[in-house]
């Protein structure tokens, strides 16, 4: 779209921004297309739904169209840091979760800023928090709930960057998992042990000194410190707030060591 050497001018964008604000899509389809009951009928009647069908984002999907998506057996990429970035809408995840819908996570990176599947868990959870809150798509926040069970949590995010992105590409018995029988696509996570101080004064002065002496000591540049008390929902909770690339120690890609940090 932005390469000017391939593309005719009438597909050069100055940003992805410009173009969603110039075509306005949502408003054009029903104008383009009048038979059709929706934008996702648009592409029911063209027998593009199907149970191999992806549609990235999903932010303005009507109840209509959620049955629609359900009942053709497609699946959701939801793109939570592009969505933000462009401020182009939010998925009401918990409630196509609720419906029956297969969802998973993407990054969309030419839309947001971060390739991090691990950012897009995070992006996911802050997302939802929104979601109650939403008055850009009356249409939209009117299914989502306002007494907080629309939050997806840590593990769900993590789930949804797992296993329901495994489930979105029909490979739900294969990858996402750590099962019998799965391909060893996998990464060992490191995260940071500061060793306890010899003193009971609080002096926070002294703490951030030996945290980061000890970080040195270990070889971890991560942001993730562990202080020995956290139970592992807390570790894990830790690295998926704060974490990133530093923590990946080695990355296994159907069974084979393709990364090992030094």
């Amino acid at each position: 779209m932005d390469n000017h050497d391939q593309c005719p001018s009438y597909y050069v964008d100055e940003s992805a921004e410009s173009g969603l604000n110039a075509t306005n899509e949502v408003d054009l389809v029903p104008k383009l297309f009048p038979e059709a009951a929706s934008y996702a009928d648009v592409y029911d009647k063209a027998n593009l739904l199907t149970s191999r069908t992806i549609l990235a984002h999903a932010v303005h999907l009507t109840k209509d169209e959620r049955t629609l998506v359900r009942e053709r057996g497609s699946k959701i990429a939801h793109c939570p840091a592009s969505n933000s970035a462009l401020g182009s809408g939010l998925a009401v995840v918990r409630t196509m979760l609720n419906e029956g819908l297969t969802v998973g996570l993407g990054t969309d990176a030419s839309g947001g800023y971060s390739p991090s599947i691990l950012e897009a868990a995070r992006q996911a959870c802050l997302v939802s928090r929104l979601v109650g809150y939403s008055t850009e798509f009356p249409e939209i926040s009117g299914n989502a709930t306002a007494d907080g069970s629309e939050k997806l949590s840590v593990v769900e995010s993590l789930y949804l960057a797992t296993r329901g992105g495994a489930a979105v590409v029909d490979m739900a018995d294969d990858i996402g998992g750590f099962d019998e029988g799965m391909i060893w696509d996998a990464q060992l996570i490191e995260l940071g042990a500061v060793k306890n101080s010899t003193t009971n004064r609080l002096d926070v002065a002294h703490m951030g000194s030996l945290a980061a002496r000890s970080l040195l000591e270990s070889g971890s540049v991560g942001n993730v410190d562990l202080y020995g008390n956290e139970t592992w929902e807390e570790q894990v909770e830790k690295w998926m707030w704060s974490g990133d690339d530093r923590n990946v120690k080695n990355v296994w890609v159907q069974g084979k060591l393709v990364h090992t940090r030094e």
